[in-house]
């Protein structure tokens, strides 16, 4: 089913980001290994390898005291890994319908910039650090 996304959920590090929230899109991937051998009728086979995933998010950049920027910026800078969760609704119950992606990661890469007339943008890719759980318990 489609669904409208007007009220999604994003935290970082354990804080609620997601009043500064514009869009999240998860990136996984999974690793075509060559597993190709003489005889096969040059046809290249491949296997499945290692799985990887993030998450680039966009947000509004906040530069108050305390805020967003500061937050951020403590966590790049620190080389911190940190827990990251997102799910599609914040008001609804995580469940089947909404799940909770959920991982610990970091940030690998932090963008910022504007234009005269525009609200200045904050762009995080997070690149994952552990296992993506997909969390449907209430």
């Amino acid at each position: 089913m489609a669904y409208v996304i007007t009220d999604g959920y994003l935290s970082l590090n354990g804080v609620d980001v997601s009043a500064s929230c514009k869009g999240m899109t998860p990136n996984q991937a999974m690793a075509a290994l060559d597993a190709t051998t003489m005889g096969l009728a040059a046809t290249t086979i491949f296997e499945p390898g290692l799985k990887s995933f993030g998450l680039s998010v966009s947000l509004l950049a906040d530069n108050t005291d305390n805020e967003l920027d500061e937050d951020v910026y403590t966590l790049w800078d620190g080389r911190t890994k940190f827990a990251i969760a997102w799910r599609r609704s914040k008001t609804d119950a995580i469940s089947a319908t909404n799940p909770e992606w959920q991982f610990t990661g970091f940030i690998g890469t932090w963008t910022g910039g504007g234009s005269v007339g525009s609200l200045a943008p904050m762009e995080l890719t997070l690149v994952n650090s552990s296992a993506l759980v997909r969390d449907v318990t209430p």
